[in-house]
């Protein structure tokens, strides 16, 4: 798979822990679909840069390579609550950028 698919993946299931995302996309219509997703895409983008390699490979593998969490853990040497905490760190990080983003654009800034 090549690193924009991956990336395509990987935004897909952080947009997937958006329960406002549906909501967003109704509200914002006058905004292209192109321009939702590219933002989406920016702020999986600056998540991910705020992660230390390992982490960022972690999720990828985990993500879009379909590994086991338990395979991850074995690999890179997590504990299990250890993964489960950077999963939960960059989904929140992710919903805050949305959260944020959403608040600009209703703002009409």
């Amino acid at each position: 798979m090549n690193s924009s698919k991956k990336l395509v993946a990987l935004v897909r299931g952080l947009l997937d822990a958006d329960p406002h995302a549906v909501e967003d996309a109704a509200r914002n219509s006058a905004r292209s679909r192109g321009d939702r997703q590219d933002d989406a895409k920016q702020d999986a983008i600056e998540v991910l840069q705020t992660l230390r390699e390992r982490e960022r490979e972690a999720l990828v593998q985990f993500f879009l390579r379909e590994k086991t969490g338990a395979e991850i853990c074995s690999a890179f040497g997590f504990s299990d609550e250890e993964f489960q905490e950077l999963r939960m760190k960059v989904k929140a990080r992710f919903l805050a950028r949305r959260k944020s983003r959403r608040r600009v654009a209703s703002a009409g800034l």
